[in-house]
């Protein structure tokens, strides 16, 4: 029997529905449509990406390879970073949990606005 994998925390969801996102993306361009709004419309109005579909594939890549941009574009502004690493907090989000998520350290919130 297979276990089951939970994703929690606000990040780690968005996170995972970007790779939602791409994995549709390809699955698009191999010919498989969905109701309602593509993901190749719903990638270039999130993010921005312009030009064809292989192309938007290839920058969304290049996002999720750099961990510390996509988690700059998820987190949400007015949630405040560690002080060590500036990565947002573990959940339920600070103050109610002071461990930094990228390190697992305790961390207080950082000052820089």
């Amino acid at each position: 029997m297979e276990e089951a994998t939970a994703i929690t925390g606000k990040l780690n969801i968005a996170k995972y529905r970007v790779f939602t996102l791409r994995g549709a993306l390809q699955l698009e361009m191999k010919g498989m449509h969905r109701r309602g709004q593509s993901a190749y419309a719903i990638i270039k109005e999130e993010f921005g990406f312009k030009g064809s579909k292989q192309k938007v594939l290839t920058q969304l890549n290049a996002l999720i390879k750099d961990d510390a941009r996509l988690t700059a574009l998820l987190t949400d502004d007015e949630e405040p970073l560690s002080n060590c690493c500036t990565a947002p907090f573990g959940y339920p989000g600070w103050p109610d949990n002071d461990i930094c998520s990228a390190c697992g350290e305790h961390a207080d919130a950082s000052e820089d606005d």
